[in-house]
């Protein structure tokens, strides 16, 4: 009996194995692939009006494109990176292939989706990381989400909608009438409760909430980005109340420059001008001067804005001009505020004397110059020595990891900006 239970298990077995070449699935790896990579492309190409497509930097906060893909491998897209790529649609390619797993290629150069990863496209010594080759990594309902192959940035695709281009519009557009706040310091009112807001417009998006609590000023600082519901946090502001997430401006009084926006709870809220920091952290100026971000020097790529007004004097106009460079330790007697040209030193520009004062300005005197600019750009040149040597001095305000922006302590109506 034993001997019969025992061949009537191996017959079992011999009847239930696989054969050495079964498939375990029924379609080949290849098969299934291709199968994926058509899928995703009747989804990219079956939305009538385009994808919202948020793209995250390594850097920092996001930027926005809108996306339309057609089946013949082209893809016309607007990006919040300006005004200029948020109005006017550039077409390239794409395609979709198979990588590790299925990926969206973005493979001939567009304007917008590889601004980011250029050098040429930005006045500063090298290109952010962002990929322009992403994995799909999942696909439920409207929303796709992809990862960089190369930098692993996130790419979230979600479905848009009729209103959701001209909401995105409207949003930048009264976003940018916080330029007609004409200082630096911008004070946020909501709930009763009251922040100081900075932030930075290119990349690294940043925003930084101060406040006071126990007597001690305290900074949350996070990244943004846009949607069709106005600036979004990559990471919630918890204020002890409620959380705020993003916050929608709704409306720009340009006699009061008051900005009424609503955040993503309901509440209102305001924003108005301020002319000095809440609290102001006296070590701020000497970190500034004596740890940049290279270890020697800071580079600033607009120049001074006044009023509201970015590069107000134009050095962008300089030909072959790629930025400012303050090195504070440039001598052991003075420092060099200098202008590279055309990848190298130009032959003039202050070599200014730091001071620092007990309530933390720091200001600058002149030991002289390091020759005399052509006469066809000495006018601008001129006005940013005066302005930095402006005896009023300036706030030195922290604005991210490697990031300091120096602020007018007379009005603080005039800034320039450091990394």
């Amino acid at each position: 009996m034993k001997k019969l239970a025992l061949l009537s298990i191996a017959a079992l077995f011999a009847i239930s194995a696989c054969k050495k070449d079964d498939h375990i699935f029924d379609k080949s790896p290849d098969e299934r692939v291709n199968e994926s990579l058509k899928g995703y492309k009747q989804k990219l190409t079956e939305s009538a009006h385009g994808w919202k497509a948020f793209l995250f930097p390594k850097e920092g906060g996001g930027y926005t494109f809108m996306m339309k893909f057609n089946a013949e491998g082209n893809v016309s897209m607007t990006m919040d990176f300006s005004d200029a790529s948020l109005y006017n649609p550039e077409e390239s390619t794409y395609r979709l292939r198979a990588l590790e797993a299925p990926a969206l290629v973005f493979d001939t150069y567009s304007p917008y989706i590889h601004l980011l990863s250029n050098p040429d496209n930005f006045e500063s010594p090298s290109a952010y990381e962002t990929d322009f080759e992403f994995i799909f990594k999942e696909s439920k309902g409207d929303t796709i989400k992809l990862i960089g192959v190369h930098y692993k940035n996130e790419l979230l695709l979600v479905k848009a909608n009729q209103e959701d281009d001209n909401k995105l519009k409207k949003t930048h557009e009264v976003f940018g009438n916080m330029n007609g706040i004409t200082t630096y310091f911008k004070d946020l009112d909501v709930d009763g409760q009251k922040y100081q807001i900075t932030y930075s417009t290119t990349l690294p998006r940043n925003i930084n909430f101060s406040y006071i609590e126990n007597s001690q000023v305290k900074t949350f600082s996070t990244g943004y980005y846009f949607n069709e519901n106005g600036l979004q946090l990559v990471e919630p502001f918890n204020t002890g109340k409620s959380a705020i997430a993003g916050l929608n401006f709704t409306e720009f009084d340009p006699t009061t420059q008051i900005v009424s926006l609503i955040t993503n709870s309901g509440k209102a809220g305001t924003i108005k001008g301020g002319t000095a920091p809440l609290q102001y952290d006296l070590n701020t100026a000497k970190e500034f001067y004596n740890n940049p971000s290279n270890g020697s020097y800071w580079i600033s790529t607009g120049g001074f804005t006044i009023d509201g007004v970015a590069d107000a004097y134009n050095v962008q106009s300089i030909p072959g001009f790629n930025f400012l460079l303050f090195w504070p330790k440039y001598n052991p007697a003075y420092s060099r505020l200098g202008y590279i040209v055309n990848g190298g030193w130009a032959s003039y520009g202050p070599a200014p004397i730091a001071k620092f004062t007990e309530d933390g300005l720091i200001s600058f005197t002149s030991a002289g110059s390091f020759g005399t600019p052509p006469a066809t750009i000495k006018p601008i040149v001129d006005k940013v020595t005066a302005k930095w040597i402006d005896p009023s001095g300036y706030y030195v305000i922290k604005t991210g990891n490697k990031t300091y922006d120096l602020v007018s302590a007379k009005d603080a109506r005039t800034w320039i900006s450091f990394e």
